[in-house]
């Protein structure tokens, strides 16, 4: 079925407020923690993440938190082999994905390209204060969506598959930013939500839910 005409309007507005989003994070830097988190790339990148000391002294007396050391080595990294341009197309590709896949999501729940558009451009204009910087906070926002696309988003219990690619999604974003247990919370908060719906679903869907539940947990 073809798209309505409010629907292909609202398709363009949201566009055109995500190309003006992808502007706005291609320019040049607009943080102070990026400088930080180079900085700390750099040390990281020379002697591990478990500093002896802080080197810029950003932090209390002694060593700083290593809650987003891999995300340092890559800034310094991608900063060394292509220079400042190099980060901004790394954030221009890290925001655009963010929006993508938010995207995707909100179609699949929807069913509805005027729905998914609102709301997609309703996420732009809120998270555009958090997504012009390139922080590590970006891949917090990413992981949340991967997980919650490749996990939650399906009625199906996860596969064996499933949880080695959790496991390594795990593994990556508790090594780039604290806001990890973000990951987890969803989780729970999934199985809550099977664990409270149960009386309200017919007997035919308590089996598949509670096979859910289980294999979540």
């Amino acid at each position: 079925m073809r798209p309505s005409l409010p629907a292909l309007l609202a398709f363009a507005a949201a566009a055109v407020l995500a190309l003006l989003l992808l502007i706005a994070a291609g320019q040049p830097l607009a943080t102070d923690d990026t400088w930080l988190h180079l900085s700390l790339g750099r040390a990281y990148a020379q002697a591990g993440p478990w500093l002896d000391t802080d080197p810029l002294l950003a932090s209390a007396p002694g060593p700083p938190t290593p809650a987003a050391w891999l995300f340092d080595v890559m800034l310094y990294g991608v900063e060394r082999a292509m220079g400042f341009a190099g980060l901004r197309v790394l954030h221009v590709a890290l925001v655009a994905t963010i929006v993508a896949v938010g995207f995707s999501l909100l179609q699949r729940a929807s069913k509805s390209l005027l729905v998914a558009s609102f709301a997609s451009a309703t996420f732009v204009v809120l998270a555009a204060y958090r997504l012009v910087q390139l922080r590590p906070h970006l891949l917090t926002m990413l992981a949340a969506l991967v997980l919650y696309r490749g996990l939650l988003d399906r009625d199906a219990r996860p596969s064996r598959l499933a949880f080695v690619w959790v496991a390594l999604l795990f593994a990556i974003w508790a090594n780039v930013h604290a806001a990890f247990l973000l990951g987890p919370l969803l989780i729970g908060a999934a199985i809550a939500g099977l664990v409270v719906g149960m009386p309200l679903r017919t007997s035919d869907d308590r089996a598949p839910d509670l096979s859910r539940v289980v294999h979540l947990s």
